[in-house]
């Protein structure tokens, strides 16, 4: 059995770092009791690599934040990685700064011994998950349900299996240049309704007659000043959802802690 647990916690600037660090450290006592924490606080607001011990479990490293969060835990877990073989069946618990405060803390009480044990398990990966209405396609592989990123729990060898978590995308086959309402370049491998879903999430107006109505938090118009904003955003969503599609092509479960409030047909792992 596995001695310890391997934590990677994402923030840009310390702003949220006590309170996203209490929240995360008991979280963590509380599914892994028994299991020795390491911490590593990754702060891609940090310009100069830079490592310091903030106490005898706890290191914060700079880190990178080329595609934001995703880059930022590739840098986590090779930090974790740097001091030699890791058990295969060791967990790891992966938060960004936002876990704890963006959805409420409600939320966490669904990440229960039964559900991660079986998780465990089954060497698949627990978190919140969210569905469209239908399956997509990205980078030739179908998916319909993601997990969400800002707090999943999996072993290391399912983490390495779907590593990395930056996939560096093409952006120059995926965007039009400029603050063009239609955003994406005609060449961009997503389907029609993908795009309008993603131009939807970002800045645009959901049609009336539409019944999957997202929308972010910091939605606002597209402008020369925030096109770049969006499309780094735009990355970041897909390199979320090409997680849940690598799990899917991979034959890894993907457990729900919010099971019951999916449909019937997405429960199943």
């Amino acid at each position: 059995m596995p001695s310890k647990v391997l934590v990677v916690f994402l923030q840009y600037s310390a702003q949220h770092q006590e309170s996203g660090m209490k929240a995360l450290g008991s979280f963590v006592e509380r599914l892994f009791p028994e299991l020795l924490p390491s911490f590593v606080i990754v702060d891609n607001k940090l310009a100069q690599r830079q490592e310091k011990q903030l106490a005898p479990n706890v290191n914060l490293i700079s880190g990178d934040n080329s595609c934001r969060e995703f880059s930022g835990y590739d840098r986590g877990l090779a930090w974790h990685e740097s001091f030699g073989e890791i058990d295969l069946a060791t967990p790891v618990v992966i938060a960004n700064d936002t876990f704890h405060h963006h959805y409420g803390d409600g939320y966490l009480r669904l990440f229960t011994p039964q559900r991660l044990a079986r998780t465990l398990a089954k060497k698949g990966v627990l978190g919140w998950v969210d569905a469209f209405p239908q399956a997509e396609s990205l980078c030739g592989m179908e998916f319909r349900k993601w997990v969400r990123t800002s707090l999943i729990i999996s072993t290391y060898g399912t983490v390495k299996r779907l590593a990395p978590f930056n996939p560096s995308f093409d952006r120059h086959a995926l965007f039009c240049a400029g603050a063009e309402p239609a955003f994406f370049a005609l060449s961009a491998p997503l389907s029609e309704w993908y795009k309008a879903f993603l131009r939807w999430w970002l800045f645009s107006d959901v049609p009336a007659d539409d019944s999957f109505k997202p929308e972010w938090h910091s939605k606002q118009p597209i402008s020369g000043q925030n096109a770049e904003s969006f499309r780094e955003k735009t990355c970041c969503i897909l390199s979320e959802h090409l997680l849940s599609a690598k799990a899917r092509s991979l034959g890894i479960p993907i457990v729900a802690v919010n099971e019951d409030s999916l449909p019937e047909e997405l429960r199943a792992e």
